[in-house]
């Protein structure tokens, strides 16, 4: 079986299925699959996937603004809760620890 490479573009905005297209198992034995390989569902894959390319595009230097549009967030709001959620800090504050010499995940 052909091996879909979920990592390129992460940014873009499909589906699962629409992923899989042209593979020769069904949408849903790829999907068990995948959440057996990775122990996630696609949609959080993905989200997970956004937030650690959001990180490298912070570390480069890039605003809040250009990572949540090139890492494919709805909305600069959208991107602040997903990192926040998930990092527990906020991109800006995140960003000032990791140029600061602090630790990620470091203060609140």
């Amino acid at each position: 079986m052909a091996r879909v490479n979920m990592t390129t573009d992460v940014a873009r905005r499909t589906t699962f299925p629409q992923r899989c297209r042209g593979e020769l198992s069904s949408g849903r034995t790829l999907q068990r699959r995948f959440t057996e390989q990775t122990g996630l569902g696609f949609r959080e894959w993905r989200r997970r996937a956004r937030l650690q390319r959001a990180m490298v595009e912070l570390e480069a230097g890039n605003t809040v603004t250009a990572t949540a549009s090139v890492c494919g967030f709805s909305s600069v709001s959208a991107f602040i809760n997903a990192f926040r959620t998930e990092i527990g800090t906020t991109p800006s504050q995140w960003t000032g620890q990791v140029h600061g010499g602090m630790s990620v995940g470091a203060g609140s």
